[in-house]
């Protein structure tokens, strides 16, 4: 059914945490509670925060993430990377978007640090909603990302809206 389809995420979360466990971006593709919310981040936080370097990138444990979830997550300097996916996406795919989000990232910024999601965070979760929609990834290329949001930051400073930005 078209409901079905409208409802069904690959991508379920994509959550940038630090070192200590303080969310700098979270992004949710499916309802749940801001309860809920908050449990998946600490539950991503301690699931990463608890593994040793030399281990893979994949963590599947369906009693922290639920049934058919798997965590996919790269660790840079302070910041952990991580989405939350449907068992069926590739591991492979997910940590090539994350290299796509924090390759645009340090283009914006210079080499990205904490501190510019911090003080940085419009334009940061503008970079993650040009690469990820509803769930679905619909863009892979740092530059085309640059540019589309580059083309809103200039909109926003004419008054224009999104909609006329090109």
């Amino acid at each position: 059914s078209v409901y079905a389809v409208l409802t069904f995420c690959m991508i379920k979360c994509f959550i940038v945490v630090n070192n200590t466990g303080v969310p700098r971006l979270t992004k949710f593709y499916e309802h749940c509670t801001p309860e809920r919310q908050q449990e998946l981040v600490r539950n991503v936080f301690e699931a990463l925060h608890s593994r040793a370097d030399g281990l893979c990138n994949f963590v599947e444990d369906a009693k922290r993430f639920g049934k058919g979830v798997k965590l996919v997550y790269r660790h840079f300097a302070t910041l952990y990377f991580a989405a939350l996916v449907d068992e069926n996406e590739s591991e492979l795919g997910i940590l090539d978007l994350i290299h796509v989000f924090v390759e645009t990232l340090d283009s914006c910024f210079e080499n990205v640090c904490e501190l510019d999601l911090v003080f940085n965070s419009g334009k940061a979760y503008a970079v993650l909603d040009e690469i990820i929609m509803a769930g679905a990834v619909i863009e892979t290329s740092s530059q085309a990302v640059l540019r589309r949001v580059d083309e809103i930051a200039r909109a926003e400073r004419f008054g224009v809206g999104i909609a006329h930005a090109r």
